[in-house]
């Protein structure tokens, strides 16, 4: 098994509109080597909920002979199972997630890193029980023993909430004004994120677009060495009330080079 644990660009949020999530795809196959179509942004549906979430993290155990990712085909099978119980809230509903998915891939990650502590962070977004949610989990992976910490939750989520992984250093650039080598990602859309102004869905998807493209660039591998392991295509995602989670932007729609 190849266990993959780099970092990641993941945009989470919350729009008077309803929800945006982004990532990267960059990541690895069974033998080490970079692949660029790893998909980070995943969902789960039932009558009472309609979630996305976003992993980073150790959050990829690819298998020897398939190359399947265990990881997420777990997280596909807790999402699947938790259909039948009835958490109160989102908050509840991802610690439930985190502590199922914890325990069912603890040996797999404590064979491939018996003495090194892992962590997959979690970013759920969504409607529960029609309220617009938001929360967050951290699994840690410590010498064969799970905990899960990091929370935050954000019940109910309000417009401009967010969750994001990635570059603290590139986030800092885009909010600024002064014009350098990433000018043409400085949308106001991100500026007004950034600035805590209310942003449309769309305004969203724009500011998670420019935010995980700029960390493609050769100048973030410069200035911030997480962006060398971050890139390959952007993936977004749109979660409202009346159309539920849908694809915004995929790989096969826009391949993005970095620049």
């Amino acid at each position: 098994m190849y266990r993959e644990a780099m970092p990641t660009a993941i945009v989470v949020v919350c729009t008077p509109e309803g929800f945006v999530l982004g990532s990267d795809s960059l990541g690895n196959d069974i033998k080490g080597s970079s692949r660029d179509s790893e998909q980070k942004i995943l969902s789960a549906e039932a009558p009472s909920w309609t979630l996305g979430y976003g992993l980073s993290g150790a959050a990829s155990i690819l298998d020897d002979e398939t190359g399947v990712d265990i990881f997420k085909e777990e997280c596909k099978r807790v999402a699947e199972e938790l259909k039948t119980k009835n958490p109160i809230d989102l908050g509840a509903y991802a610690e439930t997630f985190a502590l199922m998915l914890g325990g069912r891939i603890r040996t797999q990650m404590t064979q491939l890193s018996p003495a090194q502590d892992q962590c997959a962070r979690l970013d759920f977004a969504g409607y529960f029980k029609t309220v617009p949610s938001m929360a967050k989990r951290v699994i840690r992976f410590h010498q064969g023993a799970v905990s899960v910490s990091q929370r935050d939750d954000k019940l109910p989520s309000r417009p401009n909430d967010r969750y994001l992984v990635g570059s603290e250093k590139i986030a800092s650039l885009l909010a600024e004004s002064d014009a350098d080598e990433f000018a043409k990602y400085k949308k106001p859309a991100f500026k007004k994120l950034a600035g805590n102004v209310e942003v449309s869905l769309q305004e969203a998807v724009e500011a998670a677009k420019s935010y995980i493209e700029a960390c493609f660039t050769t100048k973030a591998r410069e200035l911030d060495p997480a962006c060398k392991f971050i890139g390959g295509h952007v993936w977004i995602a749109t979660l409202t009330s009346a159309e539920g989670f849908k694809w915004f932007e995929t790989p096969v729609q826009a391949p993005v080079k970095r620049g």
